[in-house]
């Protein structure tokens, strides 16, 4: 199936679920795996690596790992899909998915595809206050450690409940800075600098106050044209330089032209 989808020249990879390198929680019937490689985990292993020899280099595949570490798989894997479905992310649940995000981006083949799946708070309205600090949350956590995506998802199983929020909509650019920079050396404070701003996620367990070299405007808050910003904790912003380019300007290369287009017309 794999050999197919790759030969058909309609699709850039495959999706597979449920993995884990885990005996216990590896999904499948125990008989058949057993039949041919003893145990499950090392039907997958062996299962993604023929499918990496069959289908060459220049394909993806992603699986859903939760945040489980897959060394075994790593090296024919592009990327991971982070599925969460809490109804609360308390500071060790966060931990737990920041540093699973920096091992795939560490160890993970190149071109990489690492996804945060995180679910909106049930009890509220999708654009509650506790939500939009969730999204801003997580959102600068992938923008400051990764170069991934991110998806907020409804209530749990609600598979087609997917929510984009205007922070999103931040013409924040390419990545400039490297993954992971703490702020001043500050525990549990990140920011990592892009073309047009700076991102900015803060878990250090306190409100933080920031200055950055210039004069910069607040995403979400609407605070505009300062170099000292405060954030709180557990939240994230984004800080766009003055000269930002409009939201139109797709590629981040500071100008609207014939290549955003071109972009946009090749999404759908």
């Amino acid at each position: 199936m794999a050999v197919a989808v790759a030969e058909c020249g309609i699709f850039d990879g495959i999706f597979m679920d449920l993995w884990s390198e885990r005996a216990e929680a590896a999904p499948g019937p125990d008989g058949i795996a057993h039949l041919y490689h003893g145990n499950r985990v090392e039907a997958l292993v062996s299962l993604v690596k023929r499918i990496r020899e069959a289908v060459g280099d220049d394909f993806l595949i992603i699986v859903n790992t939760r945040t489980e570490k897959i060394p075994r798989s790593a090296p024919y894997v592009n990327g991971a899909f982070i599925e969460t479905w809490d109804a609360a992310y308390p500071r060790e649940r966060i931990l737990e998915i920041e540093k699973a995000l920096s091992w795939y981006e560490a160890n993970l083949r190149y071109p990489q595809v690492n996804c945060l799946d995180i679910a909106k708070s049930p009890s509220e309205p999708w654009d509650s206050p506790a939500n939009r600090q969730l999204v801003r949350a997580f959102t600068t956590l992938g923008l400051t450690h990764s170069n991934g995506y991110i998806l907020i998802n409804g209530k749990p199983q609600d598979y087609g409940g997917h929510f984009w929020y205007p922070f999103f909509d931040a013409p924040l650019g390419r990545p400039i800075g490297a993954k992971g920079e703490t702020y001043k050396n500050r525990d549990g404070l990140f920011i990592r600098e892009f073309t047009n701003g700076w991102a900015v996620y803060n878990r250090s367990g306190k409100v933080q106050v920031i200055e950055l070299p210039q004069e910069v405007s607040s995403w979400s808050s609407g605070v505009k044209d300062k170099r000292r910003h405060t954030l709180a904790d557990l939240d994230g912003e984004i800080y766009l330089k003055a000269e930002a380019p409009p939201a139109a300007d797709v590629n981040g290369d500071g100008v609207v032209n014939i290549q955003d287009l071109v972009i946009v017309a090749n999404a759908f």
